[in-house]
């Protein structure tokens, strides 16, 4: 029987495998310990899910989102300080409610004007990326 293994079980597997084991093993001691889950179609799309949430790769940003960041620059359009992956972190957190560390955030070159620049993101095997527009602080 084959089976999707929903914690780590010792000489078996790890968490969010899918094993072949013996029909009473499965249903007898890892399906009736909460172990594991009978290997159905919608268990594995349902598993696959919540593995790429639990590992972080979830990364469910729509191309359409943009964020904006307010920084001081001069009248040529140069900022006084660098963006920082940091900055652009906290605003996904607040303007789009998305939870992305700064170590997954990849800026291609140092953000160091005013303008509209597109930002990807990579956690583990998932990547995406989003716009983010730079405007200047008005004092």
């Amino acid at each position: 029987m084959k089976v999707i293994l929903v914690k780590d079980v010792a000489k078996v597997g790890r968490m969010y495998e899918i094993k072949e084991v013996a029909n009473g093993y499965a249903s007898n001691f890892l399906i009736a310990r909460g172990l594991a889950l009978p290997a159905t179609p919608a268990t594995i799309r349902r598993l696959e899910h919540k593995k790429a949430q639990k590992l972080g790769n979830h990364l469910a940003i729509p191309a359409d989102t943009r964020i904006i960041l307010k920084a001081k620059a001069n009248e040529a359009g140069h900022l006084f300080a660098k963006i920082h992956e940091t900055e652009i972190s906290e605003a996904l957190a607040q303007q789009a409610n998305l939870e992305i560390s700064a170590t997954s955030i990849i800026l291609e070159q140092a953000i160091k004007e005013l303008g509209e620049f597109v930002v990807k993101v990579k956690t583990g095997q998932v990547a995406s990326h989003f716009t983010l527009l730079v405007e200047r602080l008005s004092s």
